[in-house]
């Protein structure tokens, strides 16, 4: 499973900038005939994220007064 928990990371620093830590919350395998047929990870992943002008909500320009 240790390559897979690496593959996991991989898959997420694809669309995910700056990952600087991982929790590993749970991990599971269907086995079948005895064979692992399936994993899963769930992670926790930490990871800054940057503000951009335009998503930033509207000030508000009434007078406050």
């Amino acid at each position: 499973m240790e390559g897979r928990r690496h593959s996991a990371l991989a898959d997420a620093s694809e669309t995910i900038e700056g990952i600087s830590g991982v929790t590993i919350v749970d991990q599971t395998a269907k086995i079948e005939d005895d064979e692992v047929v399936q994993c899963r990870s769930t992670l926790h992943l930490t990871f800054p994220i940057r503000w951009l002008a335009r998503l930033r909500p509207p000030r508000d320009r009434r007078s406050r007064g």
